[in-house]
């Protein structure tokens, strides 16, 4: 309380910019009214101070640097904002009434030769005459973040519709698996109340959702060798496609993708403790417990009989029967998830 936050300077609007505001005279606050004129704040960080870790330095309140500049512009209702700490350059786009939105420049990379396709993006983005709207029949960079916004929300009525598919197909899946394997527990489960397969089926590609998110927002130990190379959802469905160049229409004959990611669910819900000092043993995950990865919700998801616990001793893991989903199905599910229009889609 009665901390002030400052940006460096200010860019005000260009000169065919038409000033509007949604919020009635009783709404404005002196920190709206002084932001008014400007289209963009920039913050000017001390060198290397981390943008998402809580400091003092700039500030006394003991907030992350990105947290507190996010503050700023939504009191201001200034739509966009670069942050730096001369290590990185973060583009804010912030506009009022709609959730953050940002991207970040990091200098060594663009000052690489491999970086130099980011380092045009980066001025063909910021460029003065871009910004100020200079440049006849040419977006400045608020409307392209604002057309941008316009088409993550067609991306996410898209990615709605391609869930809907990768449910049907993983129901498909689960009625060959079935055949397969006797359809006992997929029948006993179909006898519990509501729309309990249906409902766990939903459940699998939430879960799926939940931790691909997860893992583009770097929330999971993705760069541990052991997450990625035996948990990882985008780590797998990179590995299915690379299966799917060498054995092509045998990936239906395949069975190793749904068991992988019943670990995962299992690890994201118990958690994981490390156990040594190699590096193959040092994966450490909390337990997140909750109703979505709970294995005893939908057991037959897992291949055993309602009722009773999950069996977590290895005599009754050997004992219960994994549904054969093939590798076919869990590819194509995860087609649907992460992929649009043939571009990896990025969930962060």
């Amino acid at each position: 309380e009665g901390t002030e936050l400052r940006p460096t300077f200010a860019i005000p609007h260009g000169n065919d910019h038409v000033a509007a505001t949604s919020l009635g005279a009783s709404e404005q606050t002196p920190a709206s009214r002084a932001g008014e004129p400007y289209q963009m704040l920039v913050w000017e960080l001390p060198l290397g101070l981390p943008l998402d870790t809580a400091e003092s330095e700039t500030t006394q309140w003991h907030y992350p640097p990105s947290a507190k500049f996010e503050r700023l512009l939504r009191e201001t209702r200034v739509p966009m904002g670069l942050l730096s700490n001369g290590e990185t350059l973060r583009l804010l786009a912030c506009p009022p009434g709609q959730a953050t939105g940002w991207i970040s420049f990091h200098v060594a990379y663009m000052a690489s030769p491999s970086g130099r396709d980011m380092l045009s993006a980066l001025r063909e983005l910021l460029h003065a005459d871009r910004v100020l709207g200079a440049m006849p029949d040419t977006p400045t960079t608020l409307q392209l973040l604002e057309l941008s916004r316009e088409r993550q929300a067609d991306v996410t009525n898209r990615l709605g519709e391609q869930a809907l598919e990768a449910l049907q197909i993983l129901l498909e899946g689960f009625e060959a698996a079935g055949f397969r394997d006797g359809d006992q527990v997929l029948r006993e489960a179909m006898r519990q109340a509501g729309n309990h397969v249906y409902e766990g089926l939903l459940t699998v590609v939430l879960r799926l959702i939940f931790a691909l998110y997860a893992e583009d927002r770097g929330l999971l130990p993705v760069e541990h060798p052991i997450y990625a190379n035996h948990l990882s959802v985008g780590g797998l469905h990179d590995a299915l496609v690379t299966d799917a160049d060498v054995y092509g229409d045998t990936m239906d004959q395949r069975f190793g993708a749904w068991p992988r990611l019943l670990m995962l669910f299992r690890a994201l819900y118990f958690g994981v403790e490390p156990r040594g000092v190699e590096p193959a043993s040092t994966l450490s995950m909390p337990p997140h417990r909750g109703k979505l990865f709970d294995p005893e919700r939908y057991s037959f998801l897992e291949g055993w009989m309602p009722g009773g616990a999950a069996p977590t001793s290895p005599e009754d893991r050997a004992e219960t029967r994994v549904p054969s989903i093939s590798d076919g199905v869990i590819l194509r599910v995860l087609r649907r998830l992460l992929v649009l229009d043939g571009q990896r889609l990025s969930y962060s």
